[in-house]
């Protein structure tokens, strides 16, 4: 039951920070009032491993890519970047849909952070 409402709550609609109060984003930004904190995650690189009994190369380690799950070898995900993001359009509720342009790579997602999103990378194929 816990789980549920958690979920139920990650999905409300968030209010902006009041215009003046300074929103911490990240490990060293701090947004204007207004503003909403953008986290964009990133996936690692992966090659295919085409003989699936070898060990994968110093520095990744063994996965599974793609909607398939094709054996891979993977290094590590670059560090999450982040940005400050005035929302448009929104009267006071922000969603997804009042950063149509704050995702570079992946799909915004709310998080249970009013004022905080994530662009997280989109499921392959």
């Amino acid at each position: 039951m816990m789980v549920l409402a958690l979920v139920v709550i990650g999905c409300l609609p968030a209010t902006p920070t009041p215009p003046g109060d300074p929103l911490g984003c990240g490990p060293t930004l701090a947004c204007g009032g207004g503003e909403v904190c953008v986290q964009q995650t990133y996936e690692p690189s992966c090659d295919e491993r085409l003989d699936t009994g070898a060990d994968c190369p110093e520095g990744t380690t063994p996965s599974r890519c793609g909607g398939v799950g094709y054996p891979c070898c993977c290094g590590d995900a670059p560090e999450p970047t982040w940005s400050c993001v005035a929302p448009i359009d929104c009267d006071g509720e922000v969603t997804c849909a009042c950063l149509p342009d704050a995702c570079s790579e992946g799909a915004c997602e709310p998080t249970l952070d009013p004022d905080a999103f994530v662009c997280a990378p989109l499921a392959k194929p």
